[in-house]
């Protein structure tokens, strides 16, 4: 049985997180800058190695790229047209 230990609202929407690991993983990426994570899954600038080390960013990353392929064409759009 999968548990949400970081009792998120909706674990079904994104993903679970299973372990206190996890949990801490993912509030290293709640502490930056939102501006910055955007940029960083919406591949507009690529991400710091210590988030690329991050499994939990890892996991969102994937859900991004898997589930809202739209942000990604969106956004190479845009910065064609810059």
């Amino acid at each position: 049985m999968i548990t949400n230990v970081c009792n998120l609202p909706d674990p079904d929407t994104l993903f679970t997180l299973d372990t206190e690991e996890e949990c801490v993983l993912f509030e290293e990426i709640l502490e930056v800058d939102n501006p910055d994570l955007f940029h960083w899954l919406s591949a507009q600038k690529p991400a710091p190695e210590k988030m690329l080390e991050n499994s939990v960013y890892l996991m969102l990353a994937e859900y991004v790229n898997s589930e809202h392929p739209d942000i990604m064409r969106r956004m190479s759009t845009q910065n064609q047209n810059l």
